[in-house]
């Protein structure tokens, strides 16, 4: 999060170090009402691997000082894949 437009940050939201934001989106009519979803991505020639037990959705009403885990991938209320695994 940056309060100066990007001169200084700070970590308010972090899982670990093999997830990260894979997109956010902020209300226009209120733009401290933000949401996101935080996901695992590795790829490697022998392989592919996206999403985990730790993934999930993420919400904030003061601008991303705070965040709330609304649900893992697992429980998201997302469409499912064949293999069980829910569509991110």
């Amino acid at each position: 999060m940056t309060n100066d437009g990007g001169e200084t940050w700070k970590k308010v939201l972090y899982i670990d170090a093999e997830h990260g934001c894979a997109d956010m989106d902020i209300d226009v009519n209120n733009p401290k009402h933000c949401i996101r979803d935080d996901v695992k991505f590795l790829r490697r020639p022998w392989m592919f691997v996206v999403g985990s037990e730790k993934t999930g959705v993420f919400r904030s009403v003061d601008g991303g000082r705070t965040w709330t885990q609304l649900g893992t991938l697992a429980n998201s209320g997302l469409p499912k894949n064949s293999d069980g695994s829910a569509c991110a």
